[in-house]
Parts: C-alpha cells; structure tokens; sequence
C-alpha cells in the first residue's frame, strides 16, 4: 500500500475556534487548543510556557494590585485584608500607615494608579487608589498616607500624563495642577465626559492623549491652544471596557503603538489612524471569541491584564463565575508585522488577581499576583515553584480536505524539541463515521463528537524522547481507518519544555466505508 503523506509544519496562528476543528478550511497553521503554550518572541512554533518561582512570603490576603515604585525601587502590593505590603528582595513587610484593615477589605476591590515624577516632594510619588477610600500616596522614606492638595475623595484610575495627574469620579475627568499632583483646587480643573450614558470605566494615556473608556464608547481628549480650550472627543460609540485593569499599551520593537483592551466582544485594539492624532478600533479577539464568550460578562471589573513587551505578550486573565478570575488567554503580537491579528494561546493558571511589570536590576520582569496572598515571577524555570504542570497542543482534525471521504492513517512523524531525555504523549483522536465500535482496550468510542456529530475513538498514546531534538516515528493502535484524525501532544512532568515544529500525516484515500 503507498500511502501519501501530509506534513504541517510551521503551526504558528495560534488558536483558531470559529469554525469545527474537522473543517477542510481550517486556516493553515493554527490550533484547535495551545495549553500552557506561548510563541516565543518570534517564533512561528508553538513552545510550552516557562514556569515561575515565589518572590517573598506570603501577603496577608489576596492581591489586590501590584505597583513597581519608582522603576525597581520597591515593589508595592496591596490586599483585600486592607494592608499595603512592600518588598525589595526577601520577604514582603506591611508598609509604613498601611497596616492591615486600613482600607477597604471588601472582595474584588482593586487598586491602580502609576508613578508621579518631579513631585514637590523631594522623592517621587506612586499614586493609587480604590475609588472608596482616600486617594493615597507612597515613598519610600514616609510609607503610605492620604495624596495632599484636596484630590477627589473618591478618585479613581489615577494616571500621570503632560505634567499632570489625573483621575476619574464617576463621568467627571480631574487633573491636577502642572507638575505638582498634590494640588487640586488652584490651577486644576475638571471634564465632563458625555453626561447620561454611564460612569467612566477606564483611563489611560496614550500616543500624546487621554484616551477614556466607558463600557460601550470610548473617547479622547482633543488637545486646544490651551487645557482650558480642549475638548472631549468619541473615539467609538460601541466599543468600551468594563475594566480598567485590562488596558495595555503595547510598547517594545513588536507592536508599538497600539493598545489592547478588554470589551463586551472579547478583546479589541486601539491604533493610530490618521497623522492629525485620530484613532480606529479593531476586533484583536475574534479567533478566540467562542472561549473569551465563555466569561462572566455581568461581573467584568476585576479581570485584568498585563502586557510584557520583551516578549510581546498580552496576558489577558478573566472570571467565569465569580470575582476572582480564573481563565486566561494569552496574546502574541510579536509575529506577522503590526497589522497581523494576534496569536492566541491559553493557560490554566487560576485564581491570579494582580499582574505587573517590575523592573529588577535592569531587567523588566512579569509577576502576577494570586487570591491565596503569593507574588510570583513568570518566565522562569521550567516548574511551578517546585510543582509540575501540562503543556499541551491540539492540532486541527485533518481530513485531508476531504471531511467526509474515508482514509486509512499510517504512521505519524511528532518533529520536536526537548531539553532533555524525557517523552512527550502523543494522543490521537480518529473520527469515524458509520464505523461500529472497535474492540480492545485501548480503543474507546466517546460521546462528545465533533460539529459534525461524528464519533470519536481514541488510539490510546505513544512516547518518545530524545536529547534537544527529537522526530519520530510511530504507528498507533490497530484501528486506524476514519474520516478525520486529531493529534495532541503534551508534556506533564516538571523540568519537560518541549517546542513542536511539525507534524507528518500517512494516509490513503478509502472510498468505501469499512468495518472495523
């Protein structure tokens, strides 16, 4: 028998979920499902996700936000047990008038805010708040207590930009007076932004503006001759977010100059759109949609994002059911130019609830937070603080385009690279449509099916290893006759990083269908 052969290799699009995974016109070179899965800088195959070691002891309470002071200073964290916790290395200690039951303790409360440079103080201030208590202030020589200068009591989304800190009550845009953000009554002053259509949800300044987010529209502040003759301008009339914490600017070589956010629809980007200073919104989400669907969309607030650029990653983390988020997406920017959709993956890493950047010794670094009180930093080694976890990816059914003719599969080629001498499992799903059961055990009809309401059997799996590189061979179960076939492959143990480059199909049409 002379089998054809199909090789799939460069499986760098990512996720792909608007059509059957059976679908002859799946793209070529997505996924159906990357778990644990990242593409690395440029890289147009998919690799298993670093690991991540504890920074510290743990905080009294879940993290509530998480600020770099004054780029690698300190490092800030907040709780829900109403403390504020600084570490620089070693372990976290309460801050100065920031002990713990301070400040709001209520489940899901966030704080934000950023850095204020060439404060009137003699040190520069981190600014933060959680739109309930007293704004606050931080450095390092004083600790915490209340920003001076009449801020808006309950400010929120404190943002520095042009000079000036600005911050949100309700609909209200503030600012404070140039230069000095303990000042808000003399040379200060106020915005309304678009009375009646709800509170503001999100700020950020960007590309020489301030964009502003309400939860279906977003706007602009447009520049005047002076502050006093600016004006707010609608940048969209259907596309806002519900959460400020989700609103990442991507900066770095891959993709600056744009920003990535959260909305009803999934996740969406802002890019320049003309030289005058106006913008245009796209959909950055929709391959991804039918999982991103899945989330909460009555309890969005919390969900929060953080976008690393030395690797060009977006980690957007969302809830399902409740105020802790508990399943995350990631987004790579890196490949394709600036204008391509980005690559999506996911991860089952639950119950984060802050995440930074925070530049240490020169080196910018992601650290996430969790409900449980631990500080982490990602991309580093290849275990969980000492616990195994899965990487796995799940090709598309291929059929050869041809999803309803029948083929009898031979060998599969896995081209992969590992750091060491360890196997990688390699499970196979054959869809068999009209065929009976087959005996054995290592053949088992299920009962999910596909979009097409075919069946499913597993060919049980197969392993391999080999030292840095490793393609091979193998030839699963004995049944090997279907309409489509699907491949995962997966690494469980710690220390087992594992890139796939490829994959190599044997197979021969049937015109028949043939019993088991």
């Amino acid at each position: 028998m002379s089998y054809r052969r199909d090789p799939h290799e460069l499986l760098g699009k990512g996720i792909y979920r608007l059509s059957g995974s059976n679908n002859p016109e799946f793209p070529n070179g997505a996924l159906w499902a990357a778990n644990n899965m990242v593409y690395d800088r440029s890289s147009q195959e998919p690799e298993k996700v670093r690991g991540h070691v504890l920074l510290g002891n743990t905080v009294n309470g879940a993290v509530s936000g998480l600020f770099d002071y004054s780029e690698g200073t300190e490092m800030i964290a907040t709780s829900e047990n109403g403390g504020i916790y600084k570490r620089t290395t070693g372990d976290w200690s309460a801050v100065a008038g920031g002990g713990a039951s301070t400040y709001n303790t209520a489940s899901g409360t966030r704080w934000t805010g950023g850095m204020f440079y060439g404060a009137t103080t003699t040190e520069n201030l981190l600014v933060f708040s959680n739109g309930i208590n007293a704004p606050q202030k931080y450095r390092t020589s004083a600790g915490t207590s209340n920003l001076g200068g009449s801020p808006p009591a309950t400010g929120k989304f404190f943002t520095p930009a042009f000079g000036r800190m600005w911050c949100i009550v309700d609909d209200t845009l503030h600012y404070s007076a140039a230069d000095n953000c303990e000042q808000w009554s003399t040379g200060a002053g106020s915005f309304q932004v678009d009375r009646g259509t709800g509170i503001v949800t999100g700020l950020s300044e960007f590309m020489g503006t301030l964009l502003i987010w309400k939860k279906r529209s977003l706007f602009r502040l447009a520049s005047g001759a002076t502050l006093a003759s600016a004006s707010i301008e609608r940048v969209s009339g259907a596309i806002g977010t519900q959460s400020h914490l989700t609103i990442q600017e991507t900066t770095g070589s891959y993709r600056s100059g744009s920003m990535l956010f959260q909305s009803d629809e999934g996740v969406h980007e802002i890019v320049p759109g003309n030289a005058t200073g106006g913008f245009f919104v796209r959909n950055a989400g929709e391959w991804v949609k039918p999982i991103s669907d899945r989330r909460d969309l009555a309890n969005q607030g919390t969900n929060w994002a953080t976008y690393n650029p030395a690797r060009g990653e977006y980690w957007w983390q969302y809830t399902l059911s409740d105020v802790s988020p508990d399943e995350g997406l990631i987004a790579n920017v890196a490949g394709g130019g600036k204008n391509a959709a980005p690559r999506w993956t996911s991860h089952d890493l639950r119950n984060r609830t802050a995440g930074m950047m925070y530049r240490s010794s020169g080196e910018l670094i992601q650290v996430i937070g969790t409900g449980a009180g631990l500080v982490y930093k990602m991309h580093s080694g290849n275990d969980r603080a000492g616990a195994s976890y899965t990487g796995s990816v799940t090709l598309p059914s291929y059929t050869q385009g041809f999803r309803s003719g029948m083929k009898k599969y031979g060998r599969i080629y896995i081209d992969a690279e590992t750091e060491g001498v360890y196997p990688l499992s390699v499970y196979t799903t054959l869809g068999r449509s009209g065929l009976p059961t087959p005996g054995g055990t290592s053949h088992q009809v299920s009962g999910f099916g596909d979009s097409s309401g075919w069946g499913d059997g597993e060919w049980a799996s197969a392993q391999y290893g080999g030292a840095t590189v490793s393609g091979k061979w193998f030839r699963p179960g004995l049944v090997r006759r279907g309409s489509f076939l699907r491949v995962r492959i997966e690494s469980t143990g710690a220390d087992q990083w594992f890139k796939l480059n490829g994959v190599d199909l044997e197979y021969v049409y049937r015109r028949a269908i043939l019993a088991a």
